[in-house]
């Protein structure tokens, strides 16, 4: 377990968000958001039990803004 790191950030968010590069996208969605059919091969990611606002909130602290910049 990384020390203050949210456990909501699994390993593979964590990989995700940081290849992530300049003009690409995520979608933070809720379960019933049909994610494996638009993905069309992309990544998807599940983080059953949380929210939307939270994973939106770890995600921006711990990947940058929406311009893409850090921290």
């Amino acid at each position: 377990m990384l020390k203050g790191i949210d456990p909501l950030l699994t390993p593979e968010l964590l990989k995700t968000l940081a290849e992530m590069g300049h003009g690409d996208e995520i979608v933070i969605a809720d379960a019933n958001f049909t994610a494996l059919t638009l993905a069309a091969g992309k990544p998807v990611l599940r983080l059953p039990g949380a929210d939307v606002e939270r994973v939106a909130r770890e995600a921006h602290d711990e990947g940058g803004d929406a311009r893409g910049r850090r921290g």
